[in-house]
């Protein structure tokens, strides 16, 4: 019989531990990049299948500057940058807001400077026309009195050539 030394699990065990750190590190990074996502042990252990018990007190070591922390800091630290990301969005989203309002208001005030220029040019164009019409009849009764005029001229004529013609 072989007896156990105890070390012959040490290898197993340690492949165990990075698997699951790596699982724990890579769902760190998906919760922190996913807004939708909660930042908790429960979606961490959610996403490793590991217990949380498992997950609440680990050490871990995260980002470029591989600082050790424990998954619980970890997921406070990403709390707090998510809700900086929020109150950050909701400024952009006043100023977006702000903007569109701007717009808005900049269209209502050429939409009534256009429609004052309609309304004048359609009153304008009323009173245009009126002339016109205006002129048109005067036009029409200067024809009239003009041929009236050489109707009387012609006929004067007539009567002066008549008066010729027996003058002589």
């Amino acid at each position: 019989m072989i007896e156990s030394t105890g070390y012959e699990f040490d290898d197993k065990n340690r492949e165990d531990f990075d698997a699951n750190t790596k699982a724990i590190t890579d769902a760190l990074l998906v919760i922190e990049n996913d807004k939708k996502r909660p930042a908790s042990l429960a979606e961490v252990a959610r996403l490793t299948g590991l217990h949380r018990n498992t997950l609440s007190n680990r050490s871990i070591v995260v980002g470029t500057l591989e600082l050790q922390t424990t998954v619980s800091d970890e997921i406070s630290r990403i709390k707090k940058v998510k809700r900086a990301q929020k109150e950050g969005d909701k400024e952009t989203e006043k100023q977006h807001t702000a903007t569109l309002e701007e717009l808005l208001d900049s269209a209502k005030n050429e939409l009534v400077f256009w429609f004052k220029k309609y309304r004048d040019l359609s009153l304008e164009f009323g009173q245009m026309e009126m002339q016109l019409a205006r002129k048109v009849e005067l036009v029409d009764w200067y024809k009239k009195e003009l041929q009236t005029e050489r109707d009387r001229s012609k006929s004067l004529e007539n009567q002066v050539n008549l008066m010729k013609e027996l003058k002589k």
